[in-house]
């Protein structure tokens, strides 16, 4: 009887570790899951920032794209307009307008 029952404190004593070393498992990993967490999130929060600041950039590229094309445009447009009553000053003096 008492070998049996110091065999069934013996099973108890390894089923308690094996719980404990489970335990330290689960521990570590919900340790090791959460820092991994946190870094995802730190980078997402960087990401965020930086795809704000891209934004930024991008709006002020083309405001300023907007610009240089509406003074190309302007530029051109009085280009061939004076281009245009020069030819129709050439044109009426040939007589062909």
């Amino acid at each position: 009887m008492d070998k049996r029952l110091n065999d069934l404190e013996k099973g108890q004593a390894a089923i308690r570790e094996d719980i404990k070393n489970s335990d330290d498992i689960f521990q570590l990993f919900e340790l090791k899951t959460d820092h991994n967490f946190k870094k995802v999130m730190a980078t997402q929060s960087d990401l965020k920032a930086e795809l704000a600041s891209l934004r930024t950039r991008l709006f002020l590229e083309e405001g300023s794209r907007e610009h240089a094309d509406t003074v190309g445009w302007d530029a051109q447009d009085k280009k061939w307009r004076a281009l245009d009553k020069r030819l129709h000053a050439v044109e009426a003096h040939l007589g062909l307008g």
